[in-house]
């Protein structure tokens, strides 16, 4: 089938007012049509540890396009408060189930540490990606409630 594959945003940055006319409703409907079924989409977001309203209306509008996600955060030193948060999202069309398809916090290809080092991956490997999606518990409640 046609339709793009995946799609990264980097649409939340704490310290510049995010502009949800640009990353807004009409954003994510229109992202929606255009990603393929079972396409992944990432965006950049707010940490744990920053703004949960601005997080939490970013989830909200994230919606529009994905019909399943997941959250996880990682370290960025540079970053005021260490951590950047990432949203994961599927695509799901034609009464599709969440069920369908694996779970958006488990690798679909295991890349091991000396495979991540042939490629050059400074910064990725399967290990890597699954702990990031594991949450602080209070967090995690908050989250998966919104």
């Amino acid at each position: 089938s046609s339709g793009i594959n995946a799609e990264y945003g980097d649409d939340g940055d704490e310290h510049s007012p995010m502009n949800f006319d640009i990353f807004g409703e009409k954003f994510y409907s229109r992202l929606k049509e255009l990603i393929r079924h079972g396409g992944i989409l990432a965006d950049q977001t707010f940490s744990p540890y920053s703004n949960n309203t601005l997080l939490a209306e970013q989830v909200n509008l994230f919606r529009f396009a994905a019909d399943k996600i997941c959250y996880g955060f990682v370290p960025v030193p540079s970053f005021p408060n260490g951590n950047i948060g990432i949203l994961f999202g599927q695509v799901l069309k034609d009464g599709a189930t969440s069920d369908d398809y694996s779970l958006l916090s488990i690798p679909c290809h295991r890349i091991s540490a000396e495979q991540a080092k042939e490629m050059n991956l400074k910064c990725y490997y399967d290990k890597f990606h699954e702990s990031c999606c594991t949450l602080p518990l209070s967090f995690g409640d908050w989250f998966y409630s919104l």
